[in-house]
């Protein structure tokens, strides 16, 4: 998976409004398969930690 560039506030602020909406477009992820690790292990790994801990909660 390749690196996103950081877009700061104000890179943001100098672009068209256009070029802003492009910029969020492209950010957006479809599939779990687009996150990067370690991110996306971190994120199962706290969902199966709220799951045994909340798991029985009605």
């Amino acid at each position: 998976m390749e690196e996103r560039p950081f877009i700061s506030a104000a890179d943001m602020a100098r672009m068209t409004p256009e070029e802003r909406a492009d910029a969020v477009n492209a950010s957006i992820l479809h599939s779990w398969d687009e996150v990067p690790e370690p991110f996306r292990s971190q994120v199962l790994a706290e969902i199966d930690e709220m799951a045994k801990r909340f798991g029985n909660a009605s």
